[in-house]
């Protein structure tokens, strides 16, 4: 019954890593996606037109 116990408390300490872990990566992933919503929004301002628009534009219609 110990063992198990043990086992059982190793595996939910595992678990509990592995989703800090996940937390983490999540995190990294939504800054890197304000940044480059941010890049987007400059570019389109630097260009005059709105890239996301037209870069989504694009690839619906099958070019690019």
């Amino acid at each position: 019954m110990v063992v198990e116990s043990e086992s059982h408390e190793t595996k939910v300490d595992k678990l509990l890593e592995r989703i800090t872990e996940l937390e983490r990566n999540v995190g990294k992933k939504q800054l890197e996606i304000e940044f480059l919503d941010k890049v987007i929004e400059i570019c389109s301002d630097e260009l005059g037109y709105d890239v996301k628009k037209k870069c989504t534009t694009t690839r619906l219609n099958g070019i690019g």
